[in-house]
């Protein structure tokens, strides 16, 4: 296959997703949080996870061949560099590094400008992830829509799910901000969140929504994008079935709390 082909090819899959972009949402909290994308595509091939996450945009570029748009976001509030090592290689004895944070996404290249716009502010990204990233793509996160964090958005009362169970290890709490909620697996999708702990830093701890809920999730998801910080209390199980949740962690209730220092 020759240059001119490939150019053609890709060319159209990012017309593909940019024509089904339907534009910013009139409300943040008018999305609906179980169907992030609203008609959008992603370039690449599958639909593994579909999702929302909160932070600090601090890096906008346009590159490779195809051209495309390239960003990076410090998840949370006040955050830093943070990588990790993970097994790799066909036998899993090696070791890599794996880049946490920040949060690598990209773009189709006439979506550059309205990405500035929000450079140096936090901000909520919706972004669909391929199962397989495209060639035309630095990442298999593909940006849907980017818009302000909505402070007015967090809710008055805490979120409580109906009949949850208790925890058969643990249960307890944790407090910080949520900054990821997303749909995701292949073959069986589950809602899963990162809470980043503390008011700021670099600790993020996963857990999963298991009551599909809408308005639990909903008020779940006004806490995140409103950027405001919360107690999320959970209960922690010995098992999990893996199809069903990617964590223990079972989320019982997110409650409001005031920022406080030790200067207070």
């Amino acid at each position: 296959m020759n240059k001119f082909v490939i150019s053609t090819l890709m060319s159209a899959m990012t017309l593909v997703a940019s024509a089904s972009y339907a534009g910013p949402p009139t409300s943040p909290v008018d999305i609906n949080p179980l169907d992030l994308t609203l008609g959008a595509s992603n370039p690449g091939l599958g639909d593994f996870s579909r999702g929302k996450r909160v932070g600090f945009l601090n890096k906008v570029s346009v590159k490779g061949w195809p051209a495309s748009t390239e960003g990076e976001l410090m998840v949370g509030n006040e955050s830093s560099y943070l990588e990790t090592t993970v097994s790799c290689g066909t036998d899993g004895k090696n070791r890599c590094t794996k880049v946490i944070n920040p949060w690598g996404f990209s773009a189709a290249k006439e979506r550059a400008p309205e990405i500035r716009e929000h450079e140096g502010t936090y901000v909520v990204i919706e972004y669909l992830q391929a199962s397989v990233k495209s060639l035309s793509r630095s990442t298999d996160y593909e940006l849907v829509r980017i818009y302000p964090i909505d402070r007015s958005a967090a809710p008055a009362e805490a979120c409580v799910r109906e009949g949850a169970n208790v925890g058969t290890f643990s249960d307890g709490s944790r407090t910080g901000r949520v900054v990821k909620m997303s749909n995701k697996g292949n073959l069986f999708k589950s809602n899963e969140i990162i809470v980043q702990e503390g008011f700021s830093g670099n600790k993020f701890h996963p857990m999963s929504i298991t009551d599909g809920d809408s308005k639990f999730v909903r008020c779940v998801h006004n806490f995140m994008i409103s950027g405001k910080p919360v107690k999320v209390q959970y209960s922690q199980s010995w098992l999990r079935n893996p199809s069903a949740r990617d964590t223990s962690y079972e989320v019982i209730s997110v409650t409001p709390v005031a920022k406080s220092s030790m200067d207070d």
